[in-house]
């Protein structure tokens, strides 16, 4: 029984010393960055912002849907950017108040580590979204491709 204990402790120091070396290696990269974030999360800040400047532009508030298709691009192209501010929001609050210190940016991978399932969840959503609304773009183009085709025949 004994062996059984000292292998679950020194599992748990080695997750204890691999959850240290990436908390200390996130600090580092937060720090020396110039916006106080790592690179993957000021990558995925530069696609959600696109992401939500693109269903901005689909949300054409003061034209009325005229079909079907347009009516569920809108619904959708909301849902995609209400994730969207979400993920921003999420990024805001884990991002250090002090790009250049080292104690915020030590908390912030701590805050980083804290939401990352969260974090996870929204991206996957908001890559559902993305793909649906590829879908429907896709759908609403080829019939409006099929009306002019048949105006242009006639």
């Amino acid at each position: 029984m004994e062996a059984l204990t000292a292998i679950g402790l020194i599992a748990n120091i080695i997750q204890f010393v691999d959850l240290g070396a990436k908390l200390v290696g996130s600090a580092k990269e937060m720090r020396d960055s110039a916006s106080g974030m790592t690179v993957e999360d000021k990558s995925l800040e530069e696609v959600t912002i696109e992401m939500r400047d693109l269903t901005l532009r689909l949300e054409a508030p003061k034209t009325r849907a005229s079909s079907q298709d347009e009516r569920a691009l809108r619904l959708l192209a909301q849902e995609c950017r209400e994730l969207s501010d979400q993920i921003l929001r999420l990024l805001k609050k884990i991002a250090p108040s002090k790009p250049n210190s080292t104690l915020r940016s030590i908390r912030s991978a701590i805050r980083t580590i804290k939401y990352k399932d969260e974090m996870r969840e929204l991206e996957e959503k908001l890559a559902k979204c993305r793909s649906q609304l590829h879908l429907h773009l896709s759908r609403l183009t080829k019939s409006v491709i099929v009306k002019l085709t048949r105006i242009a025949l006639f």
